[in-house]
């Protein structure tokens, strides 16, 4: 998996090697990132806006199973992305929420 313009791209042979867990809660990152969206930039920009920053977050948050962590990673990867803003850990936990209970939602199945 890598990012080509913004874009999460899997040629064939890398897809066998990518689980689908993997995927899914890449997906979980995505939806509750551009749910939060937070420069309001969705629904005008394209749907990839936030793309590489979901995928950076749901890389660190592997094994991530408390809110304040995840909290702490969205604030790291949005800080180094966007170097003019400031995303403070206050700001991160509604969004830092809802990706630690969709990714509860995919591991208890």
């Amino acid at each position: 998996m890598y990012i080509l313009n913004g874009c999460v791209v899997v040629d064939k042979a890398e897809k066998k090697r990518i689980k689908k867990d993997v995927i899914k809660e890449y997906l979980a990152v995505k939806k509750a990132i551009d749910i939060w969206n937070p420069y309001d930039l969705l629904p005008d920009a394209p749907d990839d806006e936030f793309d590489r920053e979901s995928l950076m977050v749901a890389r660190r948050i592997k094994d991530c199973d408390d809110v304040i962590n995840i909290a702490e990673i969205v604030s790291d990867v949005f800080q180094k992305q966007f170097v003019e803003e400031d995303f403070p850990l206050d700001n991160c936990i509604g969004v830092a929420t809802a990706i630690h209970e969709s990714l509860l939602n995919l591991r208890s199945k």
